[in-house]
C-alpha cells in the first residue's frame, strides 16, 4: 500500500510552527487591537483608584491617629468632649475617630451626663457593630441605662453583653454590674452566682477580686448564703470600675 503523501503542517519544522504561531497572534492583536487598547485602560485606572484609595485611606488613619493622640496626651485640663466628638465626625471611618467616639461617651458618663453618654455609645455601637470597641460600647449603653435608673432595660442590655461577647472584658464588667443591680432588686441568691462565676474564671484579674469582696459583703447581710460553696481565696480590690455604678 502506498504511504500518504506528508501534509504541510507535518514537514514544517519547530521554529517554522512557532513563526507561524507569532504571525497568528500578530494578526489577532491588530483585529483587535482597539479592544486591548480600552481593556488595558481600564486595568490601568483601576488599579490606579485602588492605590490612590489606599494612600488616601492611609493617609487618614494617620492624620486621625495623630490628633487622638494629641487630644488624650495633653497635660494639665483635658481635652473638651466637643474635640473628641469632632473628630469623630470628620474620620468616623477611622480607627481612631471610632475610638474618639467612644472615649466621648466614656467622658460624658464620667461627667454624670449619662443620657448623652448613652446616645454617644449607641451611635459607636450602629458605626461598628462587630468591631472590636463594640463589647465596651454595649456595656457603656447598659450602665448609661443603669445610671438613669431605668432598670428592666439596663438588665437587658447588661444580660445582652453577657450573650453576645462572653469572652471579653466587657462582660466581667456587665456581670459584675448586674450582680449588684439584683442585690438592689433583693435577688442575692443570682448575685451570688454571677459573683461565684468571676470568681471561679480561669483568668483571675480585678473583677475576679471585686466579685470576692462583693461576695463576702452579700453574704454578711444575707448569712442564709453562707452555706453556698465558699469563693476561692483571692485578695480584695479597692479601685473602682470604670462605668459601673457604686455598690449598694
Amino acid at each position: 500500500m502506498a504511504t500518504p503523501f506528508p501534509s504541510s503542517q507535518a514537514l514544517m519544522t519547530p521554529e517554522a510552527s512557532r513563526e507561524d504561531a507569532w504571525i497568528k497572534l500578530a494578526a489577532w492583536i491588530e483585529v483587535h487591537r482597539q479592544r486591548l487598547f480600552i481593556a488595558l485602560g481600564a486595568v490601568i485606572v483601576a488599579v490606579a483608584a485602588w492605590y490612590f484609595t489606599r494612600l488616601a485611606r492611609e493617609n487618614a488613619e494617620a492624620s486621625a491617629g495623630r490628633q487622638l493622640l494629641e487630644l488624650t496626651a495633653r497635660s494639665g485640663t483635658p481635652a473638651p468632649v466637643e474635640d473628641f466628638l469632632r473628630l469623630a465626625e470628620t474620620a468616623g471611618g477611622t480607627r481612631a475617630g471610632k475610638h474618639a467616639r467612644l472615649l466621648a461617651a466614656e467622658r460624658l458618663f464620667r461627667d454624670g451626663k449619662f443620657a448623652e453618654a448613652q446616645a454617644e455609645f449607641e451611635r459607636a455601637l450602629a458605626i461598628s457593630p462587630d468591631g472590636v470597641l463594640a463589647p465596651q460600647a454595649a456595656f457603656g449603653i447598659a450602665a448609661s441605662l443603669d445610671a438613669q435608673d431605668k432598670l428592666p432595660e439596663a438588665e437587658a442590655k447588661y444580660r445582652e453583653v453577657l450573650a453576645r461577647h462572653p469572652e471579653q472584658a466587657a462582660a466581667r464588667e456587665a456581670r459584675l454590674a448586674l450582680a449588684r443591680l439584683l442585690e438592689s432588686k433583693d435577688q442575692p441568691e443570682q448575685a451570688l452566682r454571677l459573683y461565684d462565676e468571676l470568681i471561679h474564671e480561669p483568668q483571675q484579674g480585678v473583677f475576679a477580686m471585686e466579685a470576692r469582696a462583693r461576695r463576702e459583703s452579700l453574704v454578711r447581710r444575707h448569712p442564709q448564703l453562707a452555706s453556698a460553696a465558699p469563693a476561692s481565696a483571692l485578695p480584695v480590690s479597692t479601685g473602682p470600675l470604670s462605668l459601673t455604678a457604686p455598690a449598694p
